[in-house]
C-alpha cells in the first residue's frame, strides 16, 4: 500500500516537472519563433538608444608587459539590457545556455584598446544568459583579454602606471575603467642597484695598489667598466626603445662615470709619475753641469789671480771675461745668433736650477703618492653624495619634479 502511494507521488512529480519543462520550452518557442523575433533589430528600435549596463570583476591580472606596453586580464564580463520582446509569464528568471545567443539580439560592445581576446571554452563555452519576467536580459561570459597601456617610464622602476580599459559600442557613448599599478622596486634594488654599487666600491681597490702594478689596476678598472656597461645593456634589452632617460639609467650612468673615473685617476697618476721622473732627471743634470761649470770657473779665477803678479795679461783676460758676461746680460752686444745661443747657454749654466714652487710640489714624489690617497677620500664621498641626491630626488620629491 505504501509502495503504491510513493510510486503515485513520483509519477505526479515527474509529470509536474515535465509539464514545467514543456511550459518553458513553449514560452521560448513563442518568444523566438511564433512571434517572429527579429534579432537584427535592437529593442526600442524607434524609441531611442538601448541602455546597456556593463560590469566585470577581475579574476586575475596575468601579466604587465613593459616592452609591448600592454597587460592581460582574466575577467567575468556582465552586460544587461531590457528587451521587452523577451518578457514572459514565469514568476522567476530563466537561466539559459549560450545556445540561444545566436537567436536573440546582443549589444555590439567591444574593447577599444584590446590587442587580443578570447572566450574560455573549457569544458564548454563559459557563457550564460538570464531572462527575467519583465524582459531584462543579463549576459555573462568569462574573457581573457590583452589590452594596450601607454606607459611613461621616466621614473622607472619607481613609477606608477595608469592602464585603461575602455568599452564602447560604435558611435554610442562608452565606459572606461582605469587600473593603477605601482611598481615594487625591491627587485631592482637586489638585482641592479646593489650589484652596481658594489662594482663601484670594488673599483676603489685600485687606489690601494701601488702604481707600479699597472696590469692589476688596469684590469680591475676595465672589468668594472665593462660590468656596468653589461648590466646597462641587459636592462635596456628588456625595456622598450624610448627617447628619454629613465631613472634607473641615470643611476647606471652615474656608476659608469665613477668606475671610468678610476681609470682616469690611474692615468693621471702615471702621467704625474712620468713627469716627476723627468723633472727630477732634468734637475740632476742641470745641477751636475752647474757644479762642474762653477768648479771650473773658480779654478780659472784662482789660477788667474796667481798669475796676476807675473803680468797684466791674465788680469785683462779676467776683466774682458767679466765685461762680456755683463754685456751679454744687458744685451749690449749684437753677435750672430750662433754666438748668442752659445753665450746664453753658458750664462744659464752659471745659475742654479730655476726654482718653481708649483712644479716642485706637483712633480714631487710626495704629491704623486698622495693622489691615490686623495682619490680614496673623494671618490667614496662623491658616491655617497650621488646616492643621497638620487634617492631623495626620486623617492621624496618625485611628484614635485614630475619624475
Amino acid at each position: 500500500m505504501i509502495s503504491l502511494f510513493i510510486l503515485s507521488l513520483l509519477a505526479v512529480a515527474s509529470s509536474s516537472t515535465q509539464s514545467k519543462k514543456n511550459h518553458v520550452s513553449s514560452i521560448l518557442d513563442r518568444i523566438l519563433i511564433h512571434e517572429k523575433y527579429d534579432k537584427r533589430l535592437r529593442p526600442n528600435y524607434e524609441d531611442g538608444p538601448v541602455i546597456v549596463k556593463v560590469g566585470f570583476w577581475v579574476l586575475s591580472i596575468d601579466s604587465i608587459n613593459v616592452v609591448d606596453m600592454d597587460y592581460s586580464l582574466d575577467i567575468f564580463l556582465r552586460q544587461s539590457w531590457k528587451d521587452e520582446r523577451m518578457a514572459h509569464e514565469l514568476n522567476k528568471t530563466m537561466f539559459l545556455s549560450n545556445t540561444v545567443m545566436d537567436r536573440i539580439w546582443m549589444p555590439d560592445s567591444y574593447f577599444v584598446n584590446a590587442k587580443h581576446g578570447a572566450f574560455h571554452k573549457v569544458t564548454k563555452d563559459n557563457m550564460m544568459i538570464m531572462i527575467d519576467p519583465v524582459g531584462l536580459v543579463q549576459y555573462n561570459a568569462r574573457v581573457t583579454i590583452r589590452l594596450s597601456c601607454p606607459m611613461d617610464l621616466r621614473a622607472f622602476p619607481m613609477d606608477t602606471q595608469s592602464c585603461p580599459l575602455t568599452i564602447e559600442s560604435c558611435n554610442w557613448s562608452g565606459i572606461k575603467a582605469t587600473f593603477t599599478f605601482e611598481r615594487l622596486y625591491s627587485y631592482f634594488i637586489i638585482h641592479v642597484y646593489g650589484p652596481c654599487s658594489l662594482i663601484v666600491i670594488i673599483s676603489w681597490v685600485s687606489f690601494l695598489l701601488p702604481r707600479e702594478q699597472a696590469p692589476a689596476r688596469i684590469t680591475l678598472g676595465v672589468t668594472s667598466v665593462l660590468t656596468v656597461v653589461t648590466v646597462l645593456n641587459m636592462l635596456n634589452n628588456t625595456m622598450p626603445k624610448v627617447n628619454y632617460v629613465k631613472t634607473i639609467d641615470k643611476y647606471l650612468i652615474g656608476c659608469f662615470l665613477f668606475v671610468f673615473a678610476t681609470l682616469l685617476e690611474y692615468s693621471l697618476v702615471l702621467w704625474f709619475s712620468k713627469r716627476s721622473k723627468k723633472y727630477k732627471q732634468e734637475k740632476e743634470e742641470w745641477t751636475k753641469k752647474y757644479n762642474l761649470y762653477t768648479d771650473k770657473e773658480e779654478q780659472e779665477k784662482i789660477n788667474c789671480k796667481q798669475k796676476m803678479n807675473n803680468g797684466k795679461l791674465c788680469s785683462s783676460q779676467l776683466v774682458v771675461m767679466e765685461q762680456e758676461q755683463n754685456e751679454a746680460l744687458l744685451g749690449r752686444r749684437f753677435d750672430s745668433p750662433a754666438k748668442t745661443r752659445t753665450r746664453t747657454s753658458t750664462l744659464l749654466l752659471t745659475a742654479p736650477f730655476p726654482c718653481n714652487k708649483i712644479k716642485e710640489f706637483l712633480y714631487s714624489e710626495t704629491f704623486v703618492l698622495a693622489i691615490d690617497g686623495y682619490a680614496l677620500v673623494f671618490f667614496p664621498f662623491g658616491f655617497i653624495t650621488f646616492n643621497a641626491v638620487y634617492w631623495i630626488s626620486f623617492l621624496s620629491f618625485s611628484d614635485i619634479f614630475g619624475l
